[in-house]
């Protein structure tokens, strides 16, 4: 079987007990299920896992990250987004997740606070990974677009932060990769990708010049060439990401089709 993971984000408003389902029919070996949208429907993490353990369906999180900055100068915001993000701690547990995903904090402010926001972005990032370890929880840094406000992006910058983290004591920290990414740093992402330690997953989707996670057969990358190169070298979950609010489940099965025709 294939590593590959669909995100629950490829149908957010399909339930995500249908979406565990669903994601076994289509061969995928685990999903990637976004707190938000779990919180948001509703569901009973436990009854959601027994679905998925039903059907032989391993799972990852994805924190929340849209309204959140884990080193913000407001301090009130800092404080609910670490709260958030424990929450999300207990969710991965809840549901036997063996990764969580978290997105870096951001600049508050561009070219302002660089020292705050590194120390403080370190201090959260022991906190979360502290409770994860209680909770036999990997924490996973993902590597974020190059664009104004983001301040880990480049290879350099990531292992920086993750080795300073870990130089608080912390073992349970790891990275995530997301190709699409690492085209804002390289027009060859798998070179990039290669100067990352410690990755413990990958998120895959393509990209056009005007918009980043389109469909893994929609973009300038070459899935067929990339997929199979990935498959032979990393032995982690391989996380397919998009979004569709629509409704339905045409965006996750066209992908996992196009994962699953490029390893022939």
């Amino acid at each position: 079987m294939s590593r590959m993971y669909l995100s629950t984000s490829l149908a957010w408003n399909e339930p995500l007990l249908e979406f565990a389902r669903r994601a076994h029919e289509l061969g995928a070996a685990g999903i990637e299920i976004w707190a938000e949208q779990l919180w948001g429907q509703g569901d009973d993490p436990a009854r959601l896992k027994a679905e998925c353990d039903g059907v032989g369906v391993k799972r990852t999180i994805h924190g929340p990250s849209w309204d959140l900055n884990l080193c913000s100068i407001d301090a009130k915001m800092l404080k609910a987004s670490l709260e958030c993000t424990l929450d999300a701690v207990e969710l991965a547990s809840q549901l036997g997740a063996s990764i969580l995903v978290v997105h870096p904090g951001r600049s508050s402010l561009s070219g302002y606070f660089a020292e705050y926001h590194w120390s403080a972005l370190k201090r959260s990032y022991v906190e979360i990974c502290g409770l994860a370890a209680q909770r036999g929880v990997m924490v996973a840094v993902e590597a974020m677009e190059h664009v104004p406000k983001e301040f880990l992006c480049t290879p350099e910058e990531v292992n920086l932060f993750v080795d300073a983290v870990k130089s608080e004591g912390v073992g349970n920290i790891g990275v995530v990769a997301d190709i699409a990414h690492l085209t804002t740093i390289s027009p060859e992402p798998l070179e990039s990708l290669a100067a990352l330690k410690g990755v413990i997953e990958l998120h895959v989707s393509n990209s056009t010049d005007r918009k980043l996670h389109t469909p893994l057969d929609e973009g300038a990358l070459d899935f067929q060439r990339i997929l199979p190169a990935l498959e032979a070298h990393y032995e982690v979950p391989i996380v397919i990401e998009g979004i569709s609010v629509g409704s339905g489940y045409d965006l996750a099965s066209r992908n996992a089709r196009a994962y699953l025709n490029a390893l022939g």
